[in-house]
């Protein structure tokens, strides 16, 4: 049956917890955009800077927004001279998405801000701790997308 509402409660804290950490990484890298980036656009450009080449359709379901809304972001991006659309090297009529220079210097900034910020909070968290979290934040993730599959936010 059902789980009891004392673990649904507890349950709850921990997302909404796991939501204000999320919030606050997402302001220190917004004050580091000097506030030119949404939370959302953040996240893009780390997509990207991961996966150099990926599809705005790839990049809308990492971001779970509606391919409208990406391509909007994309072209705010683009202006910014953050990000660029180059030519698909298989496929003439497809563009794939790659960091610009300025977009390149602006995420290895906020990168390393973000590895200054790891470093203080988990100072004190055992190497075995921290794999255990690891390891069940990335399930926590999955389980999250599997849940909410389909559902794109604006």
């Amino acid at each position: 049956m059902g789980q009891s509402l004392e673990r649904r409660e507890q349950d709850l804290s921990i997302l909404r917890l796991m939501y204000a950490v999320s919030l606050r990484i997402g302001d220190e890298m917004q004050r580091l955009s000097e506030a030119r980036l949404s939370h959302v656009e953040i996240l893009a450009l780390s997509l990207i800077n991961t996966s150099p080449g990926l599809s705005q359709s790839d990049l809308g379901t990492g971001l779970n927004r509606s391919p409208v809304y990406v391509s909007r972001m994309v072209d705010e991006l683009e202006k910014a001279d953050l990000v660029e659309r180059r030519p698909h090297k298989l496929d003439r009529r497809r563009k794939v998405l790659h960091l610009s220079e300025e977009g390149q210097a602006l995420f290895q900034k906020m990168r390393d801000r973000a590895i200054e910020l790891a470093a203080e909070v988990f100072r004190e968290t055992p190497a075995e701790r921290l794999k255990i979290m690891s390891v069940q934040s990335k399930r926590i993730a999955d389980r999250l997308h599997l849940v909410t599959a389909g559902r794109f936010v604006a």
